[in-house]
Formats: C-alpha cells, sequence, structure tokens
C-alpha cells in the first residue's frame, strides 16, 4: 500500500476523529470486535467493510440497518473510494476519506476550514443528502465564476437562478426544481411545486423593485453547489449564501441563510 489514506469525521459521535487506514481489510461498526469502533446507537454491530484492491480501498455495507452511503450513494455493493468521497454510516456519523496528509499542509488544511461558512453544517437535517452537502463544504473555495464556455452544470444552474430570480419569473424558477423538492430557511420549511410557487410570489411581493446578482464565492461540490447572490431592493443591500442539492440536474433541496443585511437608508441626525 504505497497511499495513505485516513478517515476523518465531520458529524455525529465521530466528529473531529482520525482514524488511519493501515491494514489491508478493516471492519467498522459498534461492536467493540470491529477494527473500528463507532460508538453510536444508529451504527449496526458490523455495519461495514473496507477492502484494499487494485491500488485503493473499497467499502461494502454489510446489510447493516440504517446503511452505508458514499456521496449519498448505497454502498450495498462494494463502492470504489477517491480522496474527498463522503461516507455516512448510519444516519448521522459522516467521515470524509482522504489520503494522509503531509506535514507541511497541516496549517494550509486549518485554516481552510476555519474559512467555511456555517450555513452548510447548520441546515443538515436529513441523512439521505447530508454526504453531498458535506462534499460541497470540503471543496468551498471564493473564486469567480467562469466564463459562459467553460460553465460546469452547477454553474450553469446558479446563473439561470439568479437570472430569473431578478426577472421575477416564478415560472422559470420553478423549473429548476423537482416536484417534491424541499426548501429550507431559518423561518420555514416549504415542500412541493404548489408551496414553493406560493413562496416565490409572496417574496417577489415582499421585496418590491429589486436586483439579484451572483457575487464571486461559489462551491462545487458532487452534486451540490454553494452559490452567493447580492439582492438590492431600494432600503437594503442583502448577500445571500444557498446550497443546492441536485439529482438528475434538478435542485432537490435548497437551504437559504441570509448572511449580511446593510441599511441603504441614512442615518438620521442626533
Amino acid at each position: 500500500m504505497d497511499k495513505r489514506y485516513q478517515l476523518r469525521g465531520y458529524s455525529g459521535p465521530v466528529a473531529n476523529q482520525v482514524i488511519e487506514l493501515a491494514e489491508p481489510d478493516i471492519t467498522l461498526g459498534r461492536d467493540l470486535s470491529n477494527d473500528i469502533v463507532v460508538s453510536d446507537s444508529e451504527v449496526s454491530r458490523n455495519h461495514a467493510r473496507l477492502i484494499w484492491q487494485d491500488d485503493g480501498y473499497t467499502i461494502q455495507d454489510l446489510r447493516s440497518t440504517n446503511g452505508t452511503w458514499v456521496n449519498g450513494n448505497s454502498a450495498m455493493r462494494a463502492a470504489k473510494l477517491a480522496a474527498g468521497d463522503m461516507v455516512a454510516v448510519g444516519k448521522v456519523s459522516v467521515f470524509v476519506f482522504e489520503l494522509v496528509p503531509e506535514p507541511e499542509t497541516d496549517t494550509t488544511r486549518e485554516q481552510e476550514a476555519s474559512e467555511l461558512p456555517d450555513l452548510i453544517e447548520s441546515t443538515m437535517l436529513m441523512p439521505a443528502w447530508q454526504a453531498e452537502a458535506l462534499k460541497a463544504r470540503e471543496v468551498v473555495r471564493a473564486r469567480p465564476l467562469s466564463p459562459s464556455a467553460q460553465l460546469s452544470p452547477g454553474r450553469s444552474f446558479h446563473q439561470r437562478y439568479a437570472a430569473y430570480l431578478q426577472s421575477g419569473d416564478s415560472d422559470g424558477l420553478l423549473s429548476l426544481y423537482h416536484p417534491d423538492a424541499t426548501l429550507l430557511n431559518t423561518d420555514a420549511s416549504i415542500t412541493g411545486t404548489a408551496a414553493i410557487a406560493e413562496f416565490f410570489e409572496q417574496y417577489f411581493g415582499g421585496l418590491g423593485s429589486f436586483s439579484a446578482k451572483p457575487a464571486g464565492k461559489y462551491v462545487e461540490g458532487y452534486d451540490a453547489i454553494l452559490c452567493e447572490t447580492t439582492v438590492e431592493t431600494a432600503d437594503i443591500v442583502a448577500r445571500v449564501h444557498d446550497v443546492f442539492v441536485f439529482r438528475d440536474g434538478k435542485a432537490t433541496h435548497q437551504f437559504t441563510c441570509t448572511m449580511e443585511i446593510t441599511s441603504k437608508l441614512a442615518k438620521s441626525p442626533e
């Protein structure tokens, strides 16, 4: 095994644990007989198995109660792991599979982690797509959008979303979502086409005249993006972060958080 890999805990009881994978056959589960013991009631006694083959690790679920997921996909059949993959065991315990970092990269990684927004971690509620949002967190970077000729599906989605938002096109916005999509923010959870259509109607009615433009911060992970939009009305300028999780090119979940609001109204003299 020329390459050295590790599992780094990202959420649930395994958060902040770092486990180097040093053997070619590794079992994981709640029982103390396992090579990796996960103290989580949602993890089965003998939950999953990692095997070194073809210059890398695969993972397979051992018919656990709550499943093993790689980037949101079931690992009932052996799944090949790549650095950066998110491995969820049970409902809340999630690891990131990664190369063991060289000593000189530790400071850089810690600095990058400290700059990550709290939005994803604070709004993840469902294990089926938890790994997708965490994947976006793992690769988050502040960078400008690429030219249109080089747009990825995620960037293209973001620009269409902002354009429909800017024009107040509710039908255009609805075309970006699955019929059973869910929108979450700090005040509400909205599911289904009819409810989302009503939400946008109320949203546009409450804003009045406004502009919405993609900002420079952008994240693209495995079937998930985090993007920043600047929304400006007559009274305020708001910096809004949205996380979208995709299936077949359309959003299944959207988390929205207003990160900053600046008033444009002049302060009254004292």
